[in-house]
């Protein structure tokens, strides 16, 4: 990569419809040679791959197809048109796809942070499909994972932040997948969310382990919201000892994941952990098996409309009809997050010290520091939006600015 000053130039490189495939008549071990990977990137950013076929065909799953080891890629569909704008959808696209590999899509750091973005591919019989270790602001949408006969795991990432994944289906045929849809590890205590994906017939939709989030309600962590779980085993899997966001979902907008048609004796949220979890109503919406796990279920929220969030452009006006500057927004809601922060801790000092309180006064002050501690909340969630879009906008753009991104990072000291 070519870099002036605090400027850096993405590679313009591009793999458009290719086909990457190993079978059977290779001469690699005739000639005492072992298949490592079909495409390796390091110190790169910028390569797009679109509508390309990576397989392996051989007898069994090795190694990889793309390994991006400190690089930045984009996987997506090929459009050769039209597309439509709002609805997001091209009329005769090809996908990418990926079969028959050890790890599909490896991507790993030693420090350096690269934009990664798979979008509409398609895996199958892979025994990962996709590996993330320590890249933040990775990208996982609209793709398809089939993790029937030999495969693992759909999307495995661990010690990274600030992720998105959206609109995905993790699926097998019978018997159910032993191995989860995701498994999520050490992601630390920052706003992170899985949304809006389809998980069926596994033993485990998602499977989290490690701390990814903080039993305290006002702390960031990784939510649950709006996926659907169908003959699962277990929907959500937080591992013994692990943590995720003391609350998820709020009274104003529930988690709402959907249990649909859960197997005979299985287990929506399985979990030793002490959370609440908000929902709607709606019976799909209640954690089958709840009562024997350590949360608290609180129903009642107003229904989450569950709305996606990959089309459309979302712009923020200021004074004027100025678009706001999204750096000026996230100071002006960290100093209020700071505010709120500062006048729940006097509430909680000023309990400590009046002692005794009357049954009246101990309900009214129970009501404002929920009231607090919901404000909290959703400004964390709202600085995490303008900080992810803007993180993730820097590291997508051909021309990187670095200053600008090292300015985001000091913002947030978990990205640093």
């Amino acid at each position: 990569m070519r870099t002036t000053g605090s400027i850096q130039l993405g590679n313009v490189s591009y793999f458009d419809r290719c086909t990457f495939e190993i079978n059977e008549d290779n001469l690699l071990a005739t000639n005492g040679l072992t298949f490592s990977e079909m495409v390796y990137l390091s110190g790169v950013r910028g390569v797009r791959f679109t509508g390309c076929t990576f397989a392996n065909t051989t007898s069994t799953l090795v190694s990889k197809a793309i390994n991006a080891h400190n690089a930045g890629i984009t996987v997506e569909e090929y459009c050769p048109g039209p597309f439509y704008a709002m609805q997001c959808d091209c009329a005769s696209p090809t996908r990418s796809s990926f079969t028959g590999f050890g790890t599909a899509i490896a991507f790993y750091t030693t420090g350096t942070q690269y934009a990664v973005s798979i979008d509409r591919a398609d895996f199958s019989n892979n025994g990962t499909a996709i590996e993330v270790d320590g890249v933040n602001n990775a990208s996982v949408l609209r793709s398809n994972f089939n993790l029937g006969g030999n495969s693992g795991y759909g999307l495995f990432i661990q010690n990274a932040t600030g992720y998105k994944i959206q609109e995905n289906n993790f699926h097998a045929g019978f018997p159910q997948s032993f191995w989860p849809g995701i498994y999520v590890y050490g992601s630390g205590v920052v706003e992170n969310a899985v949304y809006k994906n389809n998980f069926t017939n596994l033993q485990t939709g998602i499977w989290v382990d490690g701390v990814n989030g903080s039993s305290n309600l006002t702390q960031p962590g990784l939510q649950f919201g709006c996926n659907r779980f169908a003959n699962n085993g277990t929907g959500i899997l937080v591992s013994p000892g692990a943590l995720v966001r003391a609350k998820q979902g709020e009274f104003t907008k529930g988690a709402d994941n959907d249990f649909d048609n859960m197997a005979s004796g299985s287990t929506g949220i399985a979990s030793s952990q002490q959370f609440n979890y908000f929902h709607s109503n709606q019976n799909n919406h209640i954690p089958p098996n709840w009562g024997a796990q350590s949360f608290y279920r609180v129903p009642g929220a107003t229904a989450n409309t569950c709305a996606s969030t990959l089309c459309g452009v979302y712009v923020v006006l200021g004074p004027l009809g100025v678009p706001a500057n999204p750096s000026s927004q996230y100071d002006d809601l960290l100093a209020s997050y700071n505010s709120l922060n500062a006048q729940l801790a006097d509430m909680a000092g000023n309990e400590s010290l009046d002692g005794e309180r009357t049954s009246d006064a101990a309900v009214g002050n129970a009501t404002s520091r929920s009231s607090l501690e919901a404000s909290i909340s959703n400004i964390s969630l709202r600085m995490n939006e303008i900080s992810q879009k803007a993180v993730m906008d820097i590291l997508r753009d051909s021309v990187l600015n670095l200053g600008e991104l090292a300015g985001w990072y000091a913002k947030i000291p978990t990205l640093s």
